[in-house]
């Protein structure tokens, strides 16, 4: 089993520039919507599966059991 990583560490693997963007398409998608349901919530998933996945880190979306336990272990 691997060593927990701190959020700190999480966040120094992602793109300052990656991040700034998938943070304004979840304030968009939060933003635009009057009553958030289902697709809201879809587009923040896109925002974050997709910035996981430029930044090389395991998905949060499609999750084998070595990206179960990596985001479980983030301390």
């Amino acid at each position: 089993m691997s060593t927990p990583m701190s959020v700190t560490e999480v966040a120094a693997q992602i793109d300052p520039h990656e991040a700034r963007i998938a943070v304004a398409r979840v304030m968009a998608a939060l933003g635009r919507e009057f009553d958030w349901n289902s697709d809201t919530f879809e587009g923040i998933a896109v925002a974050v599966v997709g910035l996981a996945a430029r930044s090389g880190l395991p998905s949060v979306a499609d999750q084998d059991d070595g990206a179960i336990e990596f985001w479980q272990r983030i301390a």
